[in-house]
């Protein structure tokens, strides 16, 4: 199973959001063999491109695709079962990526990262004016705590101490919906591989 994670905008938190998630599908699914990639920049050819992505089944393999279209990352990003895009909590950024980038890109899923709450380009925002649901996006819930975990690159171990026993209930709350993401994105490529529906009707 092949995950990508890709934004068209920096500092989205494409990749601290996947390292948690990563984290997160280890806690769900002890049977399966996770790995997370990193693809360097302006490395995206069809050699190494082969080499990053696996086809077992019982493999989960989660690619940092970084930011832009540069070089073939299209191709690249054709070759997932599934694209997590990063996105801002930022109405142009969220009607660019459905005016422009949704149409170049295979099935996605959204992520709001160092997410606010509920107040304008939120979850209402997207599910009013995109029709959008909760299994087509996710929130990474701005969090004190797991910003000074991205800081000290110890964000497994705060997922797993919070998801074994949270220590606020802001720790609870975002733990709740990275579980329930999580879950969301692992169902939607199952779904896929067995030959079900796109997220996105096109």
């Amino acid at each position: 199973m092949r995950i990508g994670f890709w934004s068209n905008d920096s500092q989205s938190g494409t990749t601290s959001g996947m390292l948690a998630i990563a984290a997160m599908t280890s806690l769900l699914y002890p049977d399966v063999q996770v790995s997370v990639k990193r693809l360097r920049s302006g490395s995206a050819t069809s050699v190494k491109i082969k080499a990053c992505l696996s086809k077992r089944e019982q493999e989960i393999c989660f690619l940092d695709c970084g930011t832009g279209f540069s070089g073939d990352k299209l191709q690249l990003l054709e070759q997932m079962d599934l694209v997590v895009v990063s996105v801002k909590q930022d109405a142009q950024r969220l009607d660019r990526f459905f005016m422009e980038d949704r149409l170049l890109l295979p099935d996605t899923l959204l992520l709001l990262g160092d997410y606010y709450g509920d107040f304008f380009a939120g979850r209402c925002y997207l599910e009013h004016r995109y029709r959008l649901t909760s299994q087509q996006f996710g929130v990474i819930f701005h969090n004190g705590a797991f910003g000074y975990a991205v800081c000290r690159r110890r964000i497994a171990q705060f997922v797993r101490k919070e998801y074994q026993k949270p220590q606020s209930m802001e720790n609870e709350r975002m733990i709740f919906e990275l579980e329930r993401f999580t879950r969301c994105m692992i169902n939607h490529c199952t779904e896929k591989r067995k030959g079900g529906n796109q997220i996105w009707n096109r």
